[in-house]
């Protein structure tokens, strides 16, 4: 398949989707014209469908579990939608899912796979140098420009923190993954990618992120850790574990606002598990809220995008809020499911997806937004062709996986 055509129908509407240009249009030109390029680049992907129909190829039997769960969500959110006689803006919500159909046809080409690894490394990194810039510069999307004050925490191109901090923790695992370093000047050019994504996950001043990375970090190199370094490491924790406690006192002469200051001390009480004290900014009133509708129509759901409604800010609640517990067991069962085929595969390749999804799990408890952004949704099916592809590949013998692709160590890294 032509690359210009790839790019077309595929490439261009995945890093519109990734870099948020639709709300940034609605923001600063105008809302209609923001609207024409979203609905635009549903019809480029629908398009690309059919221009991948006669490809060659194989379908991952794991991403295909995702049509189930879509089946059962419009089902019964399409019946509980009726049964309440609510209002749901039924089309926006299918457009995640024309994203994940296209994608899904598209990656079962193993060059289209490769070729698209390249592509979110780089959007990915775009959007973590964004956040510095943006925050630098006191520009805030939700404000519509730069802020008359200081920004408290970079929300970049998103205008929320906590996203900003889950697309530069998956930046940090892409470019480890993907990004090849065989001369020294590679090497520290990759180090000082690290340092920009890191300093870009800090000025988000997400707790949930920082956490999170600490978990990926580790998991993500898992190999480099030997008996000798687990001890260092251990030292490492300690000394890691003293700063944090000592961190208000080290911050005192530094510029920082009062929620800051207020997000440093929350950062502490995590640490030190001192989660009576523990701001979760507001989400907890809010979750209650969206499990006291649980509560009245567990079984049939209150109907399509209800939970965005409510503003639940749990993804997990919000599929059994929207359309009912079956949706929600088929919803849990396929993230298990994808966490034990991730055990099973050999490599750089399981601990990149291991580390992908535990970062999706943990920032699906705070965010509502992660499978209605088309960008999030094709990564689930990215990472479970790259789970079939390894497994399939492992089985027929290790000349073989040589030629593979993404599997072979070779190109992990592009």
């Amino acid at each position: 398949m032509k690359k210009a055509t790839v790019i077309l129908f595929f490439i261009w509407p995945f890093i519109f989707s990734a870099l948020n240009v639709q709300v940034l249009i609605a923001k600063f030109v105008s809302v209609p014209l923001s609207q024409v390029f979203a609905y635009g680049n549903v019809l480029l992907l629908i398009a690309g469908i059919f221009t991948q129909l006669r490809q060659p190829g194989t379908y991952s039997k794991t991403a295909a579990m995702w049509f189930v769960f879509y089946l059962s969500y419009y089902t019964f959110g399409l019946i509980a939608t009726a049964y309440h006689g609510v209002n749901s803006p039924i089309m926006r919500t299918l457009i995640p899912l024309v994203y994940f159909a296209a994608f899904y046809f598209f990656f079962k080409q193993e060059e289209n796979q490769k070729f698209f690894a390249k592509i979110l490394m780089y959007t990915f990194l775009t959007s973590s140098i964004f956040t510095i810039l943006m925050f630098k510069k006191n520009f805030d999307i939700d404000y519509g420009g730069v802020h008359i004050y200081k920004l408290d925490r970079a929300g970049g191109l998103y205008g929320d923190a906590n996203n900003a901090a889950l697309v530069c923790i998956l930046s940090f695992l892409l470019v480890k993954q993907f990004f090849v370093a065989e001369t020294r000047k590679l090497k520290l050019f990759k180090y000082f990618l690290y340092a920009v994504i890191f300093y870009s996950l800090v000025l988000t001043f997400s707790t949930t992120g920082l956490s999170v990375f600490i978990i990926t970090f580790v998991l993500s190199n898992q190999k480099f850790f030997n008996k000798q370094r687990l001890f260092l490491l251990a030292g490492l924790g300690v000394v890691g574990f003293i700063l944090i406690l000592n961190l208000k006192t080290l911050t005192a002469d530094m510029p920082l606002t009062t929620n800051q200051r207020y997000k440093i001390e929350n950062l502490v009480n995590v640490v030190t598990l001192s989660t009576d004290k523990v701001d979760n900014s507001g989400r907890g009133e809010l979750l209650t809220h969206l499990l006291e509708t649980i509560y009245e129509n567990p079984f049939l759901g209150n109907g399509i995008d209800h939970s965005v409604v409510m503003r639940g800010h749990n993804t997990y609640m919000g599929i059994w809020a929207d359309a009912g517990l079956i949706t929600f067991i088929i919803f849990c069962s396929i993230l298990i499911s994808l966490f034990v085929k991730s055990l099973k595969v050999k490599g750089d390749v399981r601990s990149f997806c291991l580390s992908a999804l535990i970062v999706f799990y943990i920032f699906m408890l705070s965010l509502q937004t992660i499978l209605n952004q088309p960008y999030l949704i094709i990564i689930f099916v990215f990472l479970a062709y790259l789970i079939d592809g390894n497994k399939k590949y492992a089985k027929i013998g290790r000349a073989a996986i040589s030629d593979t692709g993404l599997t072979n160590k070779k190109y992990q890294s592009v």
